[in-house]
């Protein structure tokens, strides 16, 4: 499901981060209970991003990761939710974490060679990418040359499954603004967080 390049700079993402700990003399259990699967930029299961599953093996990493993925595409596709608030929720659950929405990316772009050029969960994956890539962007630190502060400090997100609203800094929003006024990446960004929290105001229509 995974090229070699791609599989390559996965590997080398989780080995940055201490690696896999899976080991089949230590029973998985302990493994968790002895907090070793509480790692930065591998996937977690069901909504604790605190729980890195993915860290025991790279079988249960690829899991998690596109199963993420898969999942929003499914409530886009099949429950007509909006693709900028799933993907933006996803990422704010883990702010700054560079590797991980790498991780995103791959299994974006690899999900996308299932699909006909033309589909709607291309189109989709598409959108996931262009966020995914606005959020390591601002991650990273750079934005047209200049340093900012990290999407841990400039975004304020409290995304949760009943629509409650995200919120963000708008201070860092105006430190960003450029003097022609062009838009840059991280504006993009807060203005996607921004159309978000106006629809968990609204609600369910």
């Amino acid at each position: 499901m995974i090229d070699k390049q791609s599989l390559e700079k996965w590997l080398h993402i989780s080995k940055e981060n201490g690696g896999y700990v899976s080991n089949e003399l230590i029973p998985p259990d302990q493994i968790r209970q002895a907090g070793l699967t509480e790692k930065p930029n591998f996937g977690y299961i069901l909504d604790d991003p605190n729980f890195r599953y993915g860290r025991l093996n790279l079988a249960e990493d690829i899991a998690c990761v596109f199963e993420k993925i898969l999942s929003l595409l499914y409530r886009v596709i099949h429950r007509n939710e909006d693709a900028e608030k799933v993907i933006s929720d996803l990422l704010s659950k883990t702010p700054g974490e560079i590797g991980l929405y790498e991780k995103y990316r791959i299994a974006c772009k690899s999900l996308m060679e299932l699909y006909e050029k033309r589909s709607d969960q291309r189109k989709i994956l598409e959108e996931f990418i262009q966020i995914i890539e606005d959020a390591i962007i601002i991650a990273k630190g750079t934005t047209n040359g200049q340093s900012t502060q990290t999407i841990k400090d400039t975004i304020k997100a409290k995304g949760t499954a009943n629509g409650q609203s995200i919120q963000t800094n708008q201070g860092a929003i105006k430190r960003q603004e450029t003097t022609d006024g062009q838009e840059t990446p991280l504006k993009s960004l807060m203005r996607r967080l921004d159309k978000i929290r106006e629809l968990g105001r609204k609600g369910p229509s």
